[in-house]
């Protein structure tokens, strides 16, 4: 009875799972003369999430419950897409072992390695494949190769029959796993061009019989459409990973799915073949966790999930602290923050721990190694390691403020942007300008309140960091060749130290801030250029300047030169404009308010503007400026009746401010 329960509960997460499919439209071809329907049920990007074993994580379906689904359902292959063995404490604690213990019970049959495969080292993952190997498990990768040889480092295709029918897969890893691991952990490897090596591996597959080609691709999504576009003749489907997408779609005729992360959801792709071996019909779907409710998992799988879990607990599930508060980890979208796009206290916290353990000057931590929560109440050693999974040590080493800059620079190249090298930093203030090119954001640096010589390159400071950067991780390869002071603990343990050590044990609010480490300003230039892109004036004329410290050739020049020339801008004296210096906010406003004069463009008064006494705060060349603006509700008071005319203007509030402009001048 139970059984047949069971198989009545999955038989409904499927038919629900390809309704929603073909209502959603991901269907690639049709056809009625189908004999054969291979399904290939998928994850990809579980950083460990196979089973809960505590009240964290919450979100996912169970390694139990994938099996029991897996099980049940027809013509069924699972097949996982990369980042899975490391990240959390019940796979960490015996460098993925317990990972491919469960994935083998539950009866995956491939898996491409993710650039966080080779965290444990690549001489582990080989052993690790090993294992899997033995387990009816294979781990595939067709462009990562041996250096010294050219030879590839795991096998490159896997093809696993069903019904008959010759499924050939390959699996692609990013080129970007040097930066994405400790690169020591591939020192001895190189990760190949994708196309090329697909390539040779598609060939491979078909030499060997595949009727159907599939491709575990743990890349970004835009090298998967390039994939697709480029073998749309070959390849049936693209199961993707790395960048964490969920749902499906059809490019040049290849069906590309992916299922999101954290095992919150098991992708469907179904495959119909007809009796000619023709693929008739191609669909995606994913089953999420809710629908996963009351389906009882498979209680072999289940049975092992839980030995690990006890073992898990003996040794990780003791309080060490408490929190007051809820700090979130989350990373930050293009519209929200988070710790890979802005200083987050969560950010602070962890670099804050490096710099008093390690009793350094400052600190650096990357965004992405910031993986959980800490959540009201009791905190175990669990949630601790949750938050820094990744095994690192503490390193301590000595920076000049040349190294500072340069260091700080790697960090916001790219910004604005989600970014998994995105700083956390304690210790020192950095303004930046996220508009400026690569190289050349940093505006300053300070530490204790005094402002660094950004050239100086005998002052030492030292810098407490992680492994994963001090070996030039993330792109930050200033900190590699920093002289070494000290290697300390592992992270995790440097952060239950202080704050038991140093926080008295307990988390408050007054660790829950953001202080103004990090902060995003713009320059006089940036604004100018800013405006002129908002308002698409063609530049192309404006190749001189007027102005000795604007070369013609930066970036910003014509924009600065076709602003002085309409008299929206003028010069700090003596033929210079100073464009590196911060913009404050009343030369913002004489600049907006020129526009508005020049254009005879005169806006309705919504502010009155007498409650204020701008007195002399205001420069008295920016006064009338200051007024009108604020009038106008383009640029309003900080809090209650504060304007802070001096003040350098934030990327969020200039964004705020531009908004109100253009649709004031726009209506």
């Amino acid at each position: 009875m139970q059984s047949r329960n069971k198989r009545r509960i999955i038989s409904a997460i499927l038919t629900l799972a390809i309704v929603l499919s073909l209502s959603a439209g991901l269907m690639a071809f049709s056809g009625a003369d189908t004999s054969t329907t291979i399904n290939i049920l998928h994850t990809n990007d579980m950083h460990g999430r196979f089973y809960q074993v505590d009240t964290n994580n919450a979100g996912m379906i169970g390694i139990d419950k994938l099996a029991a689904i897996k099980n049940e359902t027809q013509n069924a292959i699972l097949v996982d897409v990369g980042d899975a063995i490391h990240g959390l404490p019940i796979v960490n604690t015996n460098e993925g072992l317990n990972a491919i213990r469960m994935m083998t019970a539950a009866g995956y049959s491939v898996m491409s390695a993710g650039n966080h495969e080779f965290n444990y080292g690549s001489g582990r993952l080989l052993e690790l494949a090993g294992v899997a190997k033995e387990g009816g498990l294979s781990i595939i990768s067709a462009n990562t190769v041996v250096s010294a040889t050219n030879e590839l480092f795991l096998q490159s295709t896997s093809i696993v029959e069903m019904d008959g029918i010759s499924v050939g897969f390959f699996g692609l890893t990013p080129r970007t796993t040097p930066i994405q691991t400790n690169p020591l952990n591939v020192a001895t490897l190189e990760f190949k061009d994708y196309n090329t090596y697909a390539g040779a591996a598609i060939a491979s597959l078909k030499e060997d019989g595949a009727d159907i080609i599939v491709a575990l691709t743990h890349i970004s999504h835009e090298h998967v459409v390039n994939l697709a576009n480029e073998f749309g003749n070959d390849i049936a489907v693209i199961i993707e990973g790395h960048d964490h997408r969920a749902g499906g779609l059809t490019v040049n005729g290849v069906l590309i799915a992916g299922a999101g992360e954290y095992m919150t959801g098991l992708g469907v792709v179904s495959i119909d073949i007809n009796a000619a071996g023709n693929v008739t019909n191609k669909s995606s779907s994913l089953i999420p966790k809710a629908d996963t409710e009351e389906l009882e998992g498979d209680t072999t799988v289940k049975a092992l999930a839980e030995e690990i879990k006890a073992s898990l607990l003996e040794e990780f599930d003791v309080v060490v602290a408490n929190s007051s508060v809820f700090i979130s980890s989350d990373r930050g979208t293009d519209t929200t923050y988070g710790v890979r796009n802005s200083e987050q206290p969560l950010g602070n916290l962890v670099a804050d721990a490096m710099r008093v353990i390690g009793q350094a000057d400052v600190a650096v931590q990357n965004g992405g190694g910031l993986r959980a929560d800490i959540r009201v109440g009791d905190i175990t050693r669990l949630d601790v390691n949750a938050i820094l999974p990744f095994g690192n040590v503490l390193v301590v080493k000595e920076a000049t403020a040349a190294d500072l800059k340069m260091i700080m620079e790697q960090g916001l190249r790219s910004t604005p942007g989600v970014l998994g090298w995105f700083p956390q930093i304690s210790g020192m203030s950095v303004v930046y300008d996220s508009a400026n090119p690569d190289g050349q954001k940093v505006i300053s640096i300070s530490i204790n309140g005094v402002t660094l010589d950004l050239a100086n390159t005998t002052t030492k400071y030292r810098l407490a960091t992680n492994d994963f950067l001090a070996a030039g991780g993330d792109g930050y390869t200033a900190i590699e060749d920093l002289d070494l002071v000290s290697e300390i603990d592992s992270l995790d343990s440097v952060l239950e130290r202080y704050i038991i050590g140093e926080l008295g044990g307990t988390i408050t609010q007054n660790h829950a801030r953001i202080e103004g480490r990090l902060q995003d300003r713009v320059s006089r230039a940036s604004s100018v250029a800013i405006l002129a892109d908002l308002k698409n004036v063609d530049l192309t004329e404006f190749t001189a300047s007027r102005f000795s410290d604007v070369p013609a050739v930066v970036w910003y020049a014509s924009a600065v030169e076709w602003a002085a020339e309409e008299g929206i801008v003028t010069g700090v004296g003596r033929g210079r404009f100073n464009p590196s210096a911060l913009m404050t906010r009343e030369e913002l406003s004489v600049v907006l308010d020129n526009y508005l004069l020049i254009n005879n463009i005169q806006p309705e008064i919504v502010i009155d503007t007498a409650i204020f006494t701008y007195g002399n705060a205001v420069s008295i060349w920016a006064l009338d400026a200051v007024r009108r603006i604020h009038s106008y509700g383009i640029m309003e008071a900080i809090t209650g009746n504060t304007y802070n005319p001096k003040n350098s203007i934030t990327r969020t509030e200039i964004v705020i401010v531009f908004t109100a402009f253009l649709d004031l001048i726009s209506g």
